[in-house]
């Protein structure tokens, strides 16, 4: 047997060899087999081989093939009994992935096929990478223009590549990522495309270019994925022109990311939530797991002495607005039933510590009801913060409350607490909200489809603005949801089933969600009609600022909810839930 190699192209973890072989007998006897482990082997004809070694078609074959890329010099090559061994330091390395002048036309669809399986393609350079190498760059071809504005890991195993494509002409046929070997789907055809006017405006361009040219690109691999990253475009289909890309790993705020991802996103066109999911949604997921994940260093204080044994544990996050604290103790102090209900204020927001504390200091001095503060070394977002209140709660039984929620008279949680005891299989108990004019806010949420959001489910108030006096009494009812303002439940309850999910980034459905996993424990969800607070909607809720992107936020809160319930509320609805 003898074997030749015309060529070798080695990137990352992937070998690619191309050459022949020639044996005594007809090859097809036989498995031409390499020891290192392969992705994939192409063998065809090579009538030049024949010509030169004067051999017949039958007893030679040329080659391609993919291997690990492993260091070792040597390769041992087997066919039946009779072995050989190539020495990579005798084979010519090349720089550039030529077309393959010997390979056969009707072979070329398969070759570039494994190529590309495998992390390689036609024209391929072999791309240098340092600690240089850009996280953002600009390609253009002829009028077209390829931008890339960022490139982030956002863990081990995701990287978001952020940029837009002007291409009125369409000249880019396919634009591609390679990483660790691997080539990504078309950016083009995958990606998740909107408005980016700004762009149109930059060039000088009229506004209608602007109109589907920014994209973002998600791409997660099981393996963890390497910051080298080669951008690929093409402009005829099949050869590409590849350049280096370093992706940084993500350290930025990610309310900031959240909003270069929102800022554009139509949240109404039901034909792109897949896209939106994949490229979007899991990349501000991600991108909050980080911190939501990370070690949190937390700090409790006690104003005044600890309530022994409470009956009941409030827990109420705090972020932004603080002067809530001042009205909610208040209109507490004049409720004989804190002497046995512990609060719980969790200030999510470290940006206030100070202002904060000094507050709570006054506020005790001042109203003499004890309380207890959990300091957050950062922010967990509404979900995480509840979670953090509820670990340090003393009592059996909790209530999530929001700090812009004060109950209209004395002894309101105590009879809510009274009622979740008395009724049966009641998992999570709310109250009846009101706006200031006691028209109502709160009594129960019901799941309907809004049209302005086809295909989502949204948390409806019915009676929402009725004048509480015109309206039915009832001591309780059952509710499909209620509202996280105003929940109480035990404490056992809110662990078993993982409490408040962080995945809703900020606020907004988590409540919803909530339910329906007490709802799958076999429990009732239910509304008081005897307990009745004002709740300040919103309020407590100064956040971030007031552009659009945050409404876009909580309708992709909505999105994740109906893509994680959507059975279960269609059973919720139709009465068998």
């Amino acid at each position: 047997m003898e074997i030749q190699t015309d060529f070798a192209f080695a990137v990352g973890n992937k070998l690619l060899l191309g050459g022949w072989a020639v044996v005594g007998d007809d090859i097809s006897k036989h498995q031409l087999q390499f020891a290192r482990e392969f992705s994939d082997l192409l063998l065809f004809k090579r009538p030049d081989v024949c010509a030169v070694m004067q051999c017949s078609e039958e007893h030679s074959t040329g080659f391609l093939i993919a291997l690990a890329n492993t260091g070792d010099n040597e390769i041992e090559i087997t066919w039946g009994e009779v072995t050989q061994r190539i020495n990579l330091d005798d084979v010519s390395f090349t720089q550039q992935l030529a077309e393959l002048e010997v390979l056969p036309l009707a072979y070329f669809n398969d070759a570039t096929a494994l190529l590309e399986r495998n992390g390689f393609y036609w024209g391929q350079k072999s791309l240098a990478f340092s600690e240089s190498t850009p996280s953002s760059l600009s390609l253009s071809h002829k009028d077209s223009r390829i931008q890339i504005d960022y490139a982030f890991t956002l863990d081990a195993h995701t990287v978001l590549i952020v940029g837009w494509v002007l291409d009125e002409a369409r000249l880019f046929k396919r634009i591609n990522l390679r990483l660790n070997n691997i080539i990504s789907d078309c950016i083009l055809q995958d990606a998740f495309f909107h408005p980016r006017y700004d762009v149109a405006e930059t060039l000088e361009l009229p506004v209608h270019y602007g109109e589907k040219i920014g994209f973002a690109f998600t791409v997660s691999l099981p393996e963890p994925i390497s910051p080298n990253i080669e951008l690929m475009y093409s402009v005829d289909g099949t050869f590409f022109t590849g350049t280096a890309l370093k992706a940084e790993a993500f350290r930025r705020e990610e309310t900031w990311l959240t909003e270069i991802l929102l800022a554009n996103v139509d949240i109404t066109n039901t034909a792109t939530f897949p896209k939106l999911t994949k490229h979007v949604t899991s990349a501000i997921e991600k991108s909050w797991q980080g911190r939501l994940q990370a070690p949190n260093a937390v700090d409790v204080k006690q104003f005044g002495n600890e309530v022994a044994d409470p009956l009941l544990s409030l827990v109420i996050p705090i972020y932004g607005r603080y002067d809530f604290v001042q009205i909610q103790m208040s209109q507490f102090s004049l409720d004989s039933d804190f002497d046995n209900i512990e609060i719980v204020y969790v200030l999510d927001d470290p940006r206030i510590k100070h202002a904060f504390m000094v507050t709570c200091k006054g506020v005790f001095e001042t109203f003499g009801v004890p309380f207890k503060v959990v300091l957050s070394e950062r922010n967990l977002g509404y979900a995480g913060a509840n979670n953090l209140g509820v670990s340090y709660a003393s009592s059996e039984h909790i209530v999530l409350l929001n700090s812009d929620v004060i109950p209209k008279k004395p002894h309101q949680f105590l009879t809510l607490l009274q009622q979740f005891k008395n009724a049966e299989s009641v998992g999570i108990l709310s109250g009846t909200l009101l706006y200031e004019d006691d028209t109502i806010q709160h009594q129960g949420m019901e799941y309907m489809q809004d049209p302005s959001h086809p295909g989502m489910w949204m948390n409806y108030h019915p009676q929402k603005g009725f004048p509480l006096s015109l309206t039915e009494s009832f001591d309780i009812k059952e509710a499909q949801a209620v509202t996280g303002a105003l929940m109480l439940m035990t404490k056992q309850q809110y662990l078993d089933v993982g409490g408040f999910d962080i995945g809703y980034i900020l606020g907004d459905f988590e409540d919803s969600d909530l339910c329906m996993k007490v709802r799958n424990t076999g429990k009732r969800i239910a509304v008081s009609g005897l307990v009745h607070m004002y709740h300040l909607e919103r309020l407590s809720q100064s956040l971030v600022s007031g552009n659009t992107w945050k409404h876009t936020l909580s309708m992709v809160n909505g999105l994740r909810h109906t893509n994680k319930w959507n059975n279960d509320v269609e059973n919720v609805v139709t009465g068998n839930g």
